[in-house]
Order: structure tokens, then C-alpha cells, then sequence
């Protein structure tokens, strides 16, 4: 940006930064709250140079030095809404012009922000072998496609994919990508279910692999607590590494946080039994267990089967929460059911499982 621009480039901003809060004041203004939300702009952020790069001065295109976080949380905590502009002071009091894509990046992820949302022209991404627009994609699988096909993007739709990875991978949860030109967008992905953008998500699946023969000590330590106190089935050593491959576990700095596994029935080849599904008690906090249920819920849907199902004593409950319904005995595949242990007394639970974007839409709400 070279320093004579800078007028431009401050009278636009400036222009745009009045328009928005004028629109933000109008709309809060008329809303039916007791409590009034308040516009706020200011220097919440310190900008530095770019510099010179491989021997091109950038002039007065500058970069984020230091956000004053504790600041925008306290407006934030007072329910303020905070705006800030592409244009930003160095301590010297220079001026730079900072990419607005990457200053949001950034900017969120410092704040640890929930959802970062940008505003999009109309650009999509288009998934050729199953005929359909994108609507979904791990952080891992984004960063991914735009090393290998990002040059077949726009410049713009580029830097957008840049700044969502970044932000998930510094803290963000989620980053959504909006046809600003769509009215209403924002409401329509945020509050209903299927949503109108790209949703570019945190890998709730990191440490979740299929379990090795190094793990049996692990899922064991896991399992063996839960047994004694009659939760789950006890189940001898040999049985579990003879049946390994059905298993997949939770990993984290090499400890074994998580485990389950599924029971394949020949008479019923369209139904598996998650027998057990069971995370570590010190980890039970994190999320780990809707990640897991989702990632075995996938694992089914590839294999081709339509439904889940569990028998519980005790945490049913957890699974109702998450789609599960109460069934009968005689639900259960026909080999299942005459294996049934009337003693204990399980209830039966069962899962339907249609289409990868159900599982999506549940992944938005749980992790």
C-alpha cells in the first residue's frame, strides 16, 4: 500500500465503519431488550509494518502487534458490540492498512471466539463425485484441499480458507463462510439446522484411531472400574485382544482416554451393537465421548449399516440425550436376542443412521 493511498484508504474505512455502526445502533436500538447493547470502536489493536519481503516494500500495509483482550472482553462481558477497523495505529502513531481477512483471523483466535464468520461473495465449493455443493469440511481436510487445489480457487476465496484454518487452528471452534449477498444469511446458518454456507470445523476427531495391541492395557484400565460396578459386561483379557480389530480408542500424549467397539451380526448385516462405548473419568469433560459416538456413528454409515443400537443398565440416559430410542428384546438381530442375558435385565436403545449430514448437524450442537 503505498503511503499516499492511505487518504483513500481511510476515508473508505471510515465510511464503512459509520455505515455499519449506524445499522448496528438502528437494529439494537429497535430490538425488545431491557438491557441496551452499545456500538463501541476504538483502537482495541496495535498494528505493525509487513515490511519488505523477498525484496518488496509494502508500504504502509501493515499487520496485527497487539490486541488489548482484556479490554474487548470487558465490553464484550457487558454485552457491547465491538467494531473494529482495517485501519491501525502503530505506537508511533503511523497508520497501516491491515487485511481485514487476516486481522479477523487472528483477532479471534486471540479471543478465543467461538465462531468466526466471514462474508462471502458468491463463491462455493463443489464436491464432483457426489454432484453437491460443499457444506462441511474438517479443519484438517480444508488445509489439505487448499495445498493441493487452492490454486484452482480465487485469490480472495484463498485467503478466506487461510483465515478460517488459522483461526481453528489458534482456538477457534468453527468458521463460517456466508453468501453476504443472501439476506439474512447470518440467521439462516447460525439458527436453522441445515444452514446456507461452508462450515469449516475443529478436528473433534484428533487421538481417535483404531486401537493397536499396545492399547489392550489402556482399554483395559478403562474398562475395569466400570465392570466391577456391574456398568458393563466383564470381559476376559484374551476375548479383547482376540477381537481388537473392532475396537477403536481415544489417544492423548500416549494414554488410552477413550475406547468402544462394534459387534457385527450375520443375520442382521445392516445393524451393529456399540458395546462399549467408555472415556477415561478425567476426561469425561472435554467432549470426547459426543466425538467418539460421532466417529463410530460415521464408521457405521461407510460400512453401509442403518442402525445402532446399545443395551445399558445404567447410562441410557446419556444415549437418549444423543437419538437413541427405547426398543424391545425382539428388535435385537434374531442371533443378538437369544444371547440376551435375562438376569441383568439391559435395556435396548437403537439409533437409526441416514446420511453423513444428520451426523454433521448433531456435530454442530454437541462438539
Amino acid at each position: 500500500i503505498p503511503k499516499e493511498a492511505m487518504s483513500l484508504v481511510k476515508q473508505i474505512s471510515g465510511k464503512m465503519l459509520f455505515e455499519v455502526e449506524a445499522c448496528l445502533t438502528r437494529g439494537l436500538y429497535n430490538a425488545p431488550l431491557t438491557q441496551r447493547i452499545n456500538v463501541v470502536s476504538g483502537n482495541f489493536y496495535a498494528a505493525q509494518p509487513v515490511g519488505v519481503i523477498q525484496g518488496v516494500d509494502f508500504g504502509n500495509a501493515g499487520k496485527l502487534r497487539r490486541l488489548e483482550t482484556e479490554s474487548i472482553n470487558r465490553r464484550l462481558s457487558q454485552n457491547d458490540v465491538v467494531l473494529l477497523s482495517n485501519v491501525g495505529f502503530s505506537p508511533s502513531g503511523e497508520v497501516f492498512h491491515c487485511e481485514s481477512i487476516a486481522l479477523a483471523s487472528q483477532v479471534a483466535g486471540k479471543l478465543t471466539a467461538n465462531k468466526l464468520v466471514y462474508f462471502i461473495g458468491e463463491g462455493q465449493l463443489y464436491h464432483e463425485e457426489l454432484s453437491q455443493v460443499v457444506e462441511n469440511m474438517a479443519v484438517n481436510t480444508a488445509a489439505e484441499f487448499l495445498e493441493k487445489r487452492g490454486s484452482e480457487l480465487s485469490d480472495e476465496m484463498q485467503r478466506y480458507l487461510d483465515g478460517s484454518i488459522q483461526a481453528i487452528n489458534t482456538g477457534v471452534r468453527r468458521a463460517h463462510l456466508l453468501n453476504g449477498f443472501v439476506d439474512g444469511c447470518l440467521a439462516l446458518e447460525v439458527f436453522h439446522r441445515d444452514g446456507i454456507g461452508l462450515l469449516i470445523r475443529g478436528d473433534a476427531y484428533e487421538g481417535i484411531r483404531p486401537a493397536e495391541l499396545k492399547d489392550l492395557n489402556g482399554i483395559i484400565e478403562i474398562l475395569e472400574p466400570l465392570e466391577k460396578k456391574g456398568i458393563l459386561v466383564p470381559r476376559r483379557r484374551e476375548a479383547l485382544e482376540a477381537d481388537l480389530g473392532n475396537w477403536v480408542v481415544v489417544e492423548r500424549d500416549g494414554m488410552v482416554t477413550g475406547c468402544a467397539a462394534f459387534r457385527s451380526f450375520e443375520d442382521d448385516p445392516n445393524t451393529l451393537e456399540l458395546a462399549p462405548l467408555a472415556i477415561h473419568p478425567a476426561y469425561r469433560s472435554g467432549g470426547k465421548g459426543n466425538a467418539l459416538l460421532s466417529y463410530m456413528e460415521r464408521t457405521a454409515l461407510a460400512k453401509g449399516k442403518r442402525r445402532i443400537f446399545i443395551l445399558s443398565t445404567v447410562t441410557f440416559e446419556w444415549f437418549l440425550e444423543r437419538g437413541f430410542v427405547e426398543g424391545n428384546v425382539k428388535d435385537l438381530p434374531p442371533s443378538r436376542a437369544a444371547n440376551y442375558n435375562v438376569g441383568r435385565k439391559s435395556k435396548v436403545f437403537f439409533k437409526p443412521l441416514s446420511n453423513i449430514k444428520d451426523i454433521d448437524n448433531e456435530d454442530m450442537i454437541r462438539l
